[in-house]
């Protein structure tokens, strides 16, 4: 476990808030050199982990043009829309809160797992594509980056009408499900994988 959600009620330090504060305090700016080498050598999960936990290791600015009309709140984070100027794609840009204080519970193991899931899953056609991820300390909020996406299925199958099960959008109904399943299928032998991770792109 990368860190519990409630370590105080476990009796346990709130490891990833005081490490987080540690790494980005200024006086460890140079330590930070020496510690992004040896988390790197160590494989990719202790850089990721280090890239959840340091905000100098991800470029905010880069993401900051985003469309304020355009952002989806969820239980987890708010979406938005951006766009980058050497890229002719959107992107999709999570924005989570991170605790603010020690006595607040931990969302390090939640993105964490969410982050690797995605990596781990790259170059999978019916996976929402990762591009980038990290951490503005200052702000105190994490960043994902990824695939947007016009529309979820949730908003699209709200659009039908009433009787779409039974006219002329049958064929289509059943056609986006069986791609779902095929998604689900492919998914389920991989690490991580399953419903959640599945999209469709629309």
């Amino acid at each position: 476990e990368v860190a519990p959600r409630a370590p105080l009620e476990c009796g346990r330090p709130n490891l990833a808030f005081l490490l987080a504060a540690h790494l980005n305090h200024p006086a460890n700016e140079e330590a930070l050199v020496r510690v992004c080498g040896r988390a790197a050598a160590r494989g990719e999960g202790m850089f990721r982990l280090l890239k959840l936990l340091c905000g100098r290791l991800f470029q905010t600015a880069r993401y900051s043009d985003r469309d304020p009309a355009v952002r989806l709140r969820g239980a987890f984070g708010t979406v938005y829309r951006a766009r980058l100027p050497s890229e002719p794609f959107e992107l999709a840009v999570k924005v989570v809160e991170l605790p603010r204080s020690v006595e607040e519970p931990s969302t390090l193991a939640d993105l964490y797992s969410e982050v690797t899931v995605m990596e781990s899953l790259r170059g999978e056609d019916c996976v929402c594509r990762i591009f980038d991820y990290g951490i503005d300390a200052r702000a105190g909020l994490c960043y994902m980056v990824s695939t947007w996406y016009r529309m979820s299925l949730r908003a699209w199958r709200e659009r039908l009408p009433p009787d779409a099960l039974s006219g002329e959008a049958l064929p289509l109904l059943l056609a986006v499900v069986s791609q779902l399943l095929a998604a689900v299928c492919r998914l389920g032998g991989r690490r991580g994988g399953g419903p959640a991770a599945a999209g469709a792109e629309g």
